[in-house]
C-alpha cells in the first residue's frame, strides 16, 4: 500500500509541474492539489489492473507501457471536460505533459520491492522454484 500512495503522490507532483510548464493557468493551490491527486490516482492504479490481466515475462512491460500512454494521453487531451475553471494551451502541450508522465509513471510501476527490501522487475516471481517430475 506504501508504494501505491507513493507513486500516487510523486506521479501526481509531476503532472502537475507538466500541467504548469505546458502553460495551464489554473485557480489556488487547490487547483493544482486537486489536479495532481486525480491524474496521480489514475496512474497509480493502472498497475494492478493490468497485473490482473496475467501477462507473462515481457508483455507486461509493453502492456503497462500502452496502458499509461492511453490514460494520460485521456486524461490531458480531454482536461477541458475535468478541469473547467483551467486555462489550457494547445494541444501540442499537453500532449507532451502526457508523454513525460506516462515515462514516469512506467519507470515507476515498472519496480517491487520483496519483505527483505531487495527491489525486483514486475516479471520477477521469487516464490516459483523449477519443475520437479512425478514419477
Amino acid at each position: 500500500m506504501r508504494e501505491f500512495l507513493g507513486r500516487w503522490v510523486l506521479v501526481g507532483a509531476v503532472a502537475a509541474l507538466c500541467l504548469a510548464a505546458a502553460g495551464t493557468a489554473g485557480g489556488g493551490w487547490a487547483f493544482w492539489v486537486l489536479a495532481a491527486l486525480w491524474i496521480g490516482f489514475w496512474n497509480a492504479a493502472v498497475r494492478p489492473g493490468v497485473l490482473r490481466l496475467g501477462f507473462s515475462g515481457g508483455y507486461i512491460f509493453w502492456a503497462l507501457l500502452l496502458s499509461m500512454c492511453l490514460l494520460n494521453g485521456v486524461l490531458f487531451l480531454g482536461s477541458s471536460t475535468w478541469l473547467p475553471a483551467a486555462t489550457l494551451p494547445d494541444r501540442k502541450g499537453l500532449l507532451w505533459g502526457a508523454v513525460c508522465v506516462a515515462i514516469v509513471s512506467w519507470a515507476l510501476s515498472t519496480r517491487f520491492r520483496t519483505n527483505d527490501g531487495h527491489w525486483h522487475w514486475i516479471n520477477y516471481h521469487g516464490s516459483i522454484v523449477g519443475k520437479t517430475s512425478r514419477p
